[in-house]
């Protein structure tokens, strides 16, 4: 995720933040119990924290040193790996559930 503006990178969190909520919902419409995929989903809202406070401080600093660096560059790549995983755990799910039906 590389951007050439502040506000791109807050657009792109904005987005992860509502596929994070997303995905919440259909856990919570598929019926999965509470704890499947509840590790995954805190660490991606801790990742989000993490990068939206780094976002904040950028937008604050009117800089994007902050954004660039390798440490940003491996938090947005676990927050792929993680809805990666968390993708997975719905798909099977959905799979469990259909075949209940």
């Amino acid at each position: 995720m590389k951007h050439d503006s502040v506000e791109r990178y807050r657009e792109e969190l904005n987005l992860a933040s509502r596929r994070l909520y997303g995905l919440k919902e259909e856990f919570g419409e598929l019926g999965v119990p509470p704890d499947t995929g509840k590790q995954i989903l805190d660490r991606l809202e801790s990742e989000i924290n993490v990068l939206d406070a780094r976002i904040s401080k950028a937008e604050r600093e009117g800089s994007m040193a902050s954004l660039t660096s390798i440490d940003y560059g491996r938090a947005c790549n676990q927050l792929i790996m993680d809805f990666e995983l968390l993708e997975l755990q719905l798909s099977d799910a959905r799979a469990r559930k259909k075949e209940k039906a």
